[in-house]
């Protein structure tokens, strides 16, 4: 005679819920990926503009600034250069 093994799945065995308002594991490396991929894009546009500019440095001071705007939309950016004791706001 062979005996019927019955078995028996309970839902959430072995799982533990997350406390409310803070995110899982999937949604952090989601964000980190997200923040990355901003990283390297801003990072790709400011060596397009250094590559295409051979003489004048100002077009790759302004993708600095383009770059940081959108990684850091709260913050404000600007390229200062010091001559002596005069400040001046390239970009």
């Amino acid at each position: 005679m062979s005996k019927a093994k019955s078995r028996i799945v309970r839902k959430g065995v072995g799982r533990h819920p997350l406390p409310a308002g803070r995110p899982n594991k999937v949604e952090s490396l989601q964000r980190e990926r997200d923040e990355a991929l901003a990283q390297l894009t801003a990072t790709s546009e400011v060596l397009k503009v250094i590559s295409s500019s051979f003489v004048d440095a100002q077009p790759v001071f302004d993708a600095i600034v383009k770059s940081c705007s959108g990684l850091f939309p709260d913050a404000a950016v600007a390229i200062d250069r010091y001559r002596t004791l005069l400040r001046e706001v390239i970009a």
